[in-house]
């Protein structure tokens, strides 16, 4: 004999439930439990409400991503103005300051500079920073000189050597960046540095000219927004956003990396030990901006590969790494921090 099971629906659920409250009230007055209840019927926006909530009540709950932003241990453009004492710029000069600061602050970021570091010192062609703003070289140098009198830069050409003679090369750029009572000045190691090789880069075309002469109008915001990248790579292009170029460290991708290298304990040998290691280091030094220490990251992992407790160790290193970057803010170099703590035990 097949039995057949019927689930009540919500409305029916609710009326008994409402009815046993009605009950027990008034059996608590003397009334006969006995007594015949009328059945209690939501009306139509409870009903729909309490489904709602059922509803959301079952929706898994996710953890919460924390994010890093590199750039906020470094003091505001505004700020820095301000503690400067610089007078009132002019537009343009705010503007052309906005966009050094903006450019400072993540070169600094990105070689690991301190959040207390007073100056920060790239170089970008003068006319590469004109066309991205939409200023002639000569309104830039003006905006320089206005810049350089509210004690908020030093800047200036640099020659380089091509076939024995001496060109105009680059502009280093030397952006205050701290609220400290410094004024920045260009070094005299900065001057005699070699920023550039200048004769390399008429070979390939890596040219200021080369890089304006390509651009219009819609571009050149694309260009203000890129002008770190070439500060940091000396390559003069428009590049598509890579992940080396993050200024966030998502440690929500960190920990999932963490979590996975327990799969590094029992994984067989062959080819597909090989994939998972070097998934893993990849997927460690590019969320902690470490990609060009690849292989040694390749090395922690094979080191730990078929044990549960060197690979439980490793977790458990790295989860302290995790902790540390919520807890200080003066941590320059991520993946130097952990090295250093391996290193310690």
């Amino acid at each position: 004999m097949n039995t057949i099971t019927i689930s009540p629906s919500l409305s029916e659920v609710l009326g008994r439930c409402h009815a046993a409250v009605l009950d027990a009230q008034k059996t608590a007055k003397g009334a006969t439990a006995l007594e015949p209840q009328t059945p209690y019927a939501p009306t139509p926006a409870e009903a729909q409400a309490l489904s709602q909530s059922f509803q959301q009540a079952q929706q898994p709950v996710l953890p919460k991503v924390l994010t890093i932003n590199r750039l906020s241990r470094y003091a505001s453009a505004e700020a820095v103005v301000i503690a400067a004492g610089a007078p009132k710029l002019s537009k343009g000069a705010q503007k052309l300051w906005e966009t050094l600061h903006a450019t400072a602050v993540r070169v600094a970021a990105q070689k690991g500079y301190n959040g207390a570091v007073s100056t920060v010192t790239f170089h970008l062609p003068q006319s590469i920073v004109a066309a991205a703003l939409g200023y002639t070289d000569r309104h830039i140098r003006n905006l320089q000189a206005e810049l350089h009198a509210a004690g908020l830069l030093d800047s200036g050409a640099h020659a380089a050597a091509v076939q024995g003679q001496n060109l105009w090369a680059t502009t280093l750029w030397a952006v205050k960046t701290s609220t400290t009572d410094t004024t920045p000045r260009l070094r005299p190691d900065e001057w005699g540095a070699t920023w550039r090789d200048l004769e390399s880069d008429f070979k390939r075309k890596n040219t200021a000219l080369s890089l304006i002469s390509g651009l219009n109008n819609p571009m050149r915001v694309e260009l203000c927004e890129q002008l770190y990248r070439m500060a940091v790579t000396g390559l003069y292009q428009l590049s598509p956003v890579t992940e080396s170029f993050s200024l966030e460290i998502k440690l929500g991708n960190v920990q999932d990396a963490v979590s996975s290298l327990s799969m590094l304990a029992d994984s067989p040998p062959g080819s597909e030990r090989r994939r998972l290691v070097q998934q893993l280091a990849g997927w460690l030094a590019d969320s902690l901006h470490d990609m060009h220490s690849i292989r040694w990251w390749y090395g922690q992992l094979w080191a730990v590969v078929g044990r549960w407790e060197a690979v439980g160790a490793l977790q458990a290193q790295l989860g302290r790494l995790l902790a540390d970057l919520t807890e200080y803010d003066g941590i320059r170099v991520e993946a130097a921090w952990f090295a250093a703590r391996m290193q310690r035990g």
